[in-house]
């Protein structure tokens, strides 16, 4: 029997996979740094691993950016509960509020800003790498 990760036809770049090449359980065919762009709504978060990080890929209306899934303020995911409106992510414990195109603090302590991400489109497929590659 040929192991699930072996019958996918799509061959993931090797320049820009993950460090630990993985591909995502609960997202079949995709790595864990991949989403499927038209399956996040605008307005919406959605969760992807960059190496050991955990990232949230925000649709704001239309456009895809991405930063660290932690709030910097008690470290709860954005991914879990944030609200997007517009370019802006409020943090659900305590409303703490970000600019998702910046990583910058809106709302909150002025300096603890999110880390970004760059977003890739191939297609219908978003891929998340860290802004340094």
């Amino acid at each position: 029997m040929i192991p699930d990760f072996l019958s996918y036809t799509r061959i993931p770049r090797l320049d820009i996979m993950p460090e630990n090449n993985a591909l995502s359980s609960d997202k079949p065919g995709l790595l864990c740094n991949e989403f499927i762009a038209s399956s996040l709504p605008a307005g919406q978060i959605t969760l992807v691993h960059v190496g050991d990080e955990r990232v949230a890929v925000y649709n704001a209306d239309g456009a895809f950016y991405a930063t660290e899934e932690r709030c910097p303020h008690t470290g709860w995911p954005l991914s879990d509960g944030g609200e997007l409106s517009g370019t802006q992510v409020t943090c659900p414990m305590h409303g703490w509020c970000f600019d998702v195109t910046s990583g910058a603090v809106i709302r909150g302590i002025k300096g603890l800003c999110l880390k970004q991400y760059r977003v890739q489109l191939d297609g219908d497929i978003g891929r998340v790498i860290p802004l340094d590659s």
